[in-house]
């Protein structure tokens, strides 16, 4: 599931958009677990099998290691990029505010 956070904000983010919806994020991290639970036990042991004859029974761990090791890094980007772009709301919404209350102050001073 965290694969699919990272390719969400990355497909999101070659289109151009500059905020990262977590709406859209949900839409496309649905669209692939709909994908992905297609493929039913069946599937899942065709790929088991397919990984232990490519790769064979000693590369296996080594290959679910590197795995697992992959998915840590794409949950760890995952969440970095989700707080920069929630950081850079809150300071953007904050200097709004502080805008907002500069002009306001100044509107009152210049009435009276």
């Amino acid at each position: 599931m965290y694969t699919v956070n990272f390719w969400a904000i990355l497909v999101l983010s070659q289109k151009g958009n500059k905020k990262i919806n977590h709406k859209k994020i949900m839409n496309i991290k649905i669209g692939v677990v709909f994908m992905l639970s297609n493929i039913g036990i069946p599937g899942l042991i065709l790929i088991l099998v397919l990984a232990l004859i490519i790769f064979g029974p000693k590369k296996l761990p080594e290959l679910g290691r590197a795995v697992g090791q992959t998915l840590r890094e794409f949950k760890k980007s995952t969440n970095e990029l989700i707080e920069e772009n929630e950081e850079k709301e809150t300071v953007s919404s904050s200097i709004d505010k502080k805008r907002t209350i500069e002009e306001s102050t100044n509107s009152t001073l210049n009435t009276k």
